[in-house]
């Protein structure tokens, strides 16, 4: 048989498919490449790459004849001309086949098993804003890092400024949460739901995630620029969260929907992929189902009767001393903790779910403010409550604080308005469980044994209250006083949104005029008294208004900073450090 070879400007149909006489090559005029979508397999090595043309090779003469041969003709060897090569030289078609060829080799060589792609330098990022003149303006966000970071051990210092970092971050985006949806509430109720700018095209968002997207624009989010595997800075054990758009913000999880965040195995130096955060709770199940058979059924009430009757404190927890220090005068028990040594201090004391103030500072001072509002149902905007506090109201309808203001006056006696209104909520008192317990580090403390939610009300600093000239004569006995001017504003962190909203002002209505009035608590006191000092508390005080108006007279409220897990201490900022501090920790 013998093989004709013919040029490229030959016709594929000179000799049919079919036929075994000849074997026209042009029918198969180049072989069809395409790419792998796996690794090159390590044994064999890379694959080899073809060197990029520097110049288009002229089509050749097509040969008379070849030799007879009895063998399968090699189509490796014969020569293919592709349509390119039939082509005159191009400068624009060479840099295209050398920039196509760069991209290849880059790709080969990042298929191998432990690649590690190197993250960005800072100064390559690609701007944040468009030029004018080429569209819209849109803030294109920081892509996340794919370097991997362990941290060591840090000290205090770092420990500190760390956990300051993660609140700040925290704050703000539950405080945006907090506006955006009180928006939405307000925009529904006054039928503007459906307009644009008021809400309407935004309904289907929820609050969180536009809190989330605004910090993202502004490069508010932490841990970006690296992925840190093991444990994050400023974050403790413990920590609770509500929304997993906060773990995104903070660099705890980068993934929305799915519950493990890992690093690819590509990107890890080991080649297998590596879990960096998991989320439980919520979205699988926390079943422990090893398939033993099933439980043992029964009651140990029969168990705990025969001891009962042997000795009653047998089945009592060890290291209680009280279950309700308060003696029923709060909602909710506050217990009494001791297991380090036998001080028993806070039973000695008259416990005051409210404090007592002066009867020449509140009598008649109700009266004075103009009276109640005259709401049938829950306060809305435009009632003289309102009113007072600067034409809005300072909490959600969960109660949560959306922002600290100087005073905030609730709704009291005279207003006929219900208990159930929106604007009554520090003074419904207590609302979780407390319990006040002995520490070796600071000495008496207190811990919450439910969940306390960011912004959520606490407790009231509760004790005599004393005008300045009664506490002039008291301090000289030595007792125990608490200024309320040397609370630091704590308030103003809680709202603050200026790192999103520059603009943003802190309020200053109502004013609170200066406070000359002390709290005794050498005598009388309740579990406000027991909490610790930090410069880097979880409480704050915000000064509250609802039984008086007598703003020179406020109670001294204490709201939620952050989101506070059971078992946790409660801590507070005193300000200037005095020994009365030491006296209600000792």
């Amino acid at each position: 048989m013998e093989v004709e070879e013919s040029s490229p400007s030959s016709s594929s149909l000179s000799s049919p498919a079919g036929s075994s006489d000849s074997i026209d090559l042009n029918f198969l005029p180049f072989l069809k490449m395409e790419p792998k979508s796996e690794p090159a397999s390590p044994e064999r090595g890379p694959l080899p790459l073809p060197a990029p043309p520097t110049q288009t090779p002229q089509p050749q003469a097509p040969a008379a004849s070849a030799p007879p041969t009895p063998l399968t003709p090699d189509l490796s060897s014969a020569p293919v001309m592709t349509p390119l090569q039939a082509l005159p030289p191009n400068p624009d078609e060479d840099a295209l086949l050398r920039e196509y060829y760069r991209l290849a080799s880059l790709y080969l060589s990042s298929a191998g098993p432990g690649a590690i792609v190197p993250a960005p330098a800072p100064g390559a990022a690609a701007p944040a804003v468009v030029q004018p003149g080429s569209g819209p303006v849109v803030k294109k966000r920081r892509p996340r890092s794919s370097e991997l970071v362990r941290v060591s051990s840090l000290g205090v210092p770092d420990q500190i400024y760390f956990r300051n970092l993660v609140r700040r971050a925290r704050i703000t985006f539950e405080c945006l949460r907090g506006l955006l949806l009180r928006d939405d509430e307000r925009a529904e109720s006054l039928g503007l739901a459906g307009v644009a700018g008021y809400g309407g095209d935004r309904r289907r968002v929820r609050a969180d995630l536009r809190a989330a997207a605004l910090m993202a624009d502004h490069d508010l989010w932490l841990n970006r620029d690296r992925r840190i595997v093991g444990p994050m800075p400023g974050i403790s054990v413990g920590d609770a969260f509500f929304y997993r758009m906060e773990l995104c913000v903070l660099g705890l999880h980068g993934q929305v929907q799915a519950g493990i965040d890992y690093v690819t195995a590509g990107r890890s130096a080991s080649g297998e992929p590596i879990a960096t955060s998991i989320i439980v709770s919520g979205g699988y199940e926390d079943d422990d189902d090893r398939g033993d058979g099933q439980e043992p059924m029964g009651t140990v009430n029969y168990r705990i009767a025969e001891q009962l009757k042997m000795d009653v404190l047998a089945v009592r927890p060890k290291g209680y001393l009280s279950f309700d220090i308060s003696m029923g005068r709060e909602l909710m028990p506050v217990a009494l903790y001791n297991d380090v040594d036998d001080d028993r201090d806070p039973l000695l004391f008259e416990y005051l779910a409210r404090p007592i103030f002066p009867t020449s500072a509140v009598q008649g001072k109700f009266a004075e403010g103009g009276g109640g509002c005259d709401c049938a149902e829950n306060c809305s905007i435009g009632c003289n409550c309102a009113g007072r506090n600067g034409g809005e109201f300072a909490y959600d309808k969960t109660g949560s604080l959306l922002r600290g203001k100087p005073l905030i006056y609730e709704c009291g006696p005279y207003c006929r308005c219900p208990p159930s209104c929106h604007n009554r909520v520090s003074q419904k008192g207590l609302q979780h469980r407390l319990e006040v317990f002995r520490s070796r580090e600071t000495g008496w403390g207190v811990r919450s044994l439910d969940l306390i939610k960011a912004g959520t009300f606490i407790c009231e600093f509760s004790g005599i209250v004393l005008t300045h000239q009664q506490s002039e004569i008291v301090a000289a006995n030595g007792d125990c006083l608490v200024r309320p001017n040397r609370f630091p504003p704590r308030w103003l962190d809680w709202g603050d949104i200026s790192d999103v909203n520059p603009d943003y002002v802190a309020p200053d209505h109502p004013t609170l005029p200066e406070l000359n009035f002390t709290i005794d608590v050498s005598r009388a006191r309740n579990v406000a008294c027991y909490f610790s000092h930090s410069c880097s508390p979880n409480v704050f005080v915000q000064f509250v208004l609802f039984d008086h108006y007598n703003a020179s007279y406020p109670h001294l409220m204490i709201f939620a900073m952050e989101n506070i897990p059971p078992l946790r201490e409660l801590s507070i900022d005193y300000g200037m450090i005095d020994e009365w501090v030491g006296k209600l920790t000792m």
